[in-house]
């Protein structure tokens, strides 16, 4: 849902996103275009952000299940390095 608070402020109310109830965009002063255009810009805007964010997050559990993994296998090598040499 996208609504004019004025000439120049613009309130954008996203149901399905996790973490954001409403953003709010400013439009620049030297923009003269029609509401269509405005309003389309709005939304590929809040889109785009979105796919940023959930991007974002996919590298993060990416990045976690990795180093967790190497830590097991070095651990591993480690455990197998003691068990071989000290008995």
């Amino acid at each position: 849902m996208i609504r004019a608070i004025n000439k120049r402020i613009l309130e954008v109310g996203q149901n399905n996103d996790s973490c954001f109830e409403k953003a709010l965009l400013f439009l620049k002063p030297n923009y003269l275009n029609d509401d269509y255009s405005i309003i389309r810009s709005a939304e590929n805007y809040i889109k785009s952000y979105n796919n940023k964010m959930k991007r974002k997050k996919y590298k993060k559990q990416l990045l976690f299940s990795i180093s967790r993994f190497i830590i097991g296998y070095l651990l591993g090598l480690l455990t197998l390095f003691i068990i071989t040499f000290i008995f």
